[in-house]
């Protein structure tokens, strides 16, 4: 048996524990859940709020359940994947979705149900009601997350337009909260907004990875395809998460304008090459236009910026104007 297939078996073991509780135990059954999502009801029919810390207070409740409600599942997506993983080979081959293997292992809940009746085994039996469960459990929490984060996309346009516009408005909320709101996120440098991440996902070791992250959320980081490319989109998100968090906190652009052109000088300097330049005087080689990229941030050249400056002066006529909007 191979190490990843090793973690995995450990892993189901571990949340065993977790998923056999009695059902006052349960997220989905607790009063502050349904509190939360009654809430998350009448907030989507009323709107945004008028009182800037009653809103404040609604998104930290919001933020902390979806929170919550991703490590619960993701611990039954775990335990699910561990016990029948060996039944559906073909789910390993797919990229980690935790409600499409959940799906595909619910529809097999009637041929599950007829083996626990039939089963003799307590144990054997035992282990098909878990996975039945923890299969109800995922169904029943993806939509109230799915709520959440409608809510907090809705509430952080409002609160937070240039952070929502640069990294989302479900990671915006999650950034605000752990630093103690947009003010505190202005004054924190980009390279402790990196650090950022959910604890329960952090690694045994505690050695910071770029995956457990909430940056790593985004949609810019998942368009990195190289560890190079990630770490470069770390270093810049954080920055200019910075950046967005204090023109937010001055309310120096209610449009989200800046924060949308944060986006798109990330993704320029990321993944936009530019090959149409004449190479200064004297460094005529073969090879010098190739070697100009914005992948390699340490070719850095007059030509270069002169580049970034028209291509971000033709991006600011193509944006609407705050008035338009």
């Amino acid at each position: 048996m191979d190490a990843d297939n090793v973690n995995l078996e450990h892993k189901a073991i571990r949340m065993e524990a977790h998923i056999n509780v009695d059902g006052e135990s349960k997220l989905e059954n607790c009063y502050w859940f349904y509190n939360t999502m009654q809430k998350v009801e009448n907030a989507l029919e009323k709107g945004v709020f008028e009182d800037n810390e009653l809103e404040y207070r609604f998104i930290r409740c919001c933020t902390s359940l979806s929170v919550q409600i991703d490590g619960e599942i993701q611990s039954l997506y775990c335990f699910i994947r561990g016990k029948c993983r060996r039944k559906f080979l073909e789910l390993e081959l797919l990229p980690e979705n935790p409600l499409d293997h959940t799906l595909v292992v619910n529809k097999t809940r009637n041929e599950m149900v007829k083996k626990i009746e039939n089963e003799m085994d307590p144990k054997r039996r035992l282990l098909q009601s878990r996975i039945v469960d923890a299969c109800e459990r995922v169904l029943l929490l993806d939509p109230a997350n799915k709520k959440l984060y409608n809510i907090l996309e809705i509430q952080m346009r409002n609160l937070a337009p240039n952070l929502s516009a640069l990294v989302g408005g479900v990671v915006a909320s999650r950034l605000v909260v752990i630093a103690g709101g947009l003010a505190e996120l202005a004054e924190l440098p980009g390279c402790i907004i990196e650090l950022f991440a959910d604890g329960r996902r952090l690694p045994v070791t505690s050695i910071f990875h770029y995956e457990t992250g909430y940056l790593a959320q985004t949609e810019v980081f998942k368009r990195a395809s190289s560890r190079a490319l990630q770490k470069r989109a770390f270093r810049l998100l954080g920055d200019r998460a910075n950046a967005a968090a204090f023109v937010d906190s001055t309310k120096g652009d209610p449009s989200g304008e800046k924060g949308r052109l944060f986006r798109a000088e990330i993704e320029l300097e990321m993944f936009i090459p530019i090959r149409d330049l004449e190479p200064p005087a004297g460094r005529r080689r073969v090879g010098y236009l190739r070697s100009i990229t914005l992948r390699n941030p340490e070719a850095a050249s007059w030509e270069k910026t002169q580049k970034l400056r028209e291509l971000k002066a033709a991006l600011l006529r193509e944006l609407p104007s705050s008035s338009e909007t």
